[in-house]
This record gives structure tokens, sequence and C-alpha cells, in this order.
């Protein structure tokens, strides 16, 4: 399959197989158009246009939800609340730890 480069416009021949990794440089033509776009991020060229959702529009129910399957699904060790309450990922409150002890 044909492939046009997003930085160069080149384009490249794109071989995947399902249950295959993704070719090394996948979706630039090589190296160097890959670290072209990470430089290009991490100068701020690019930013994301899309304003992220405010947390006050979430309910608490869906809050402790979204918690609930972070912690289960082993994405985060510990959720910190705005208080500084820290549930880790046993399921339990802990009113003592701070933002400080949930990193260890």
């Amino acid at each position: 399959m044909k492939h046009r480069c997003s930085i160069c416009g080149s384009v490249f021949n794109f071989n995947y197989r399902p249950g295959h990794k993704l070719p090394p440089y996948f979706p630039f033509c090589s190296e160097r158009c890959k670290l072209l776009d990470l430089n290009r991020w991490l100068n701020e060229e690019y930013k994301i246009s899309v304003p992220l959702p405010s947390v006050g529009f979430i309910t608490d129910d869906e809050k402790q939800e979204i918690s609930e399957l972070l912690l289960e699904t082993g994405e985060v060790d510990a959720i910190i609340d705005e208080d500084g309450k820290v549930e880790h990922n046993n399921g339990r409150w802990n009113k003592k730890a701070t933002k400080k002890n949930a990193k260890r």
C-alpha cells in the first residue's frame, strides 16, 4: 500500500499485516522525518487546537467510574483527588497520603 509522508511528501510503500508491528518510522518515510516531526512538537510548532474538556462538567459518579477503570487496568498506580487524598490500586482511600507519597 502506498502512503505519503506528512513531512517531506514522498510516497513510500507501507507494508503492514494485522497482528504484526507497524513499520519503525510509520507514519513517516524515514527516521529523519520522524525526528523532524518530534522536533516540531518539542519546539511547540504544533498545537492541539481543541480545548480539553473541563473537569467541572464530569459528575462525581463519572469521576469515580473513570478512577476505578484507570486503577483496574493499571493505567495509573494512584488517583489523587482535589483534597489531596490518594486512592491506591487496592481501592481504599488513604486520607493521610499526600501527592508526594503517591509517587512512591
